[in-house]
């Protein structure tokens, strides 16, 4: 994925999809090594921006309780990162 890539999904998606009324978005940046989750829709931006690490497990509005390791989405195992995010270490 190239910045430029990651630039058209962040000028050019997201407002679409915020507008739309589509309650949270993902972008999986794989030069950054990391995943931005937008959330809370307003006209056309989100409200809420975060972003999580290798590491870390994201829990999506769609499956409450359901956990996404971050390494996995970026092409990991995430064996190491399901084994943290459970025990909170």
């Amino acid at each position: 994925m190239s910045d430029s890539s990651l630039d058209h999904d962040r000028e050019v998606k997201l407002p679409i999809y915020a507008e739309a009324g589509i309650p949270e978005c993902w972008i999986v940046n794989l030069p950054g090594q990391q995943v931005e989750v937008h959330r809370d829709p307003v006209g056309r931006q989100y409200r809420l921006r975060q972003i999580h690490q290798v590491g870390e497990a994201i829990e999506p509005l769609a499956t409450p309780g359901g956990r996404v390791s971050v390494a996995e989405l970026l092409g990991g195992t995430g064996a190491d990162d399901d084994a943290e995010a459970t025990t909170g270490d």
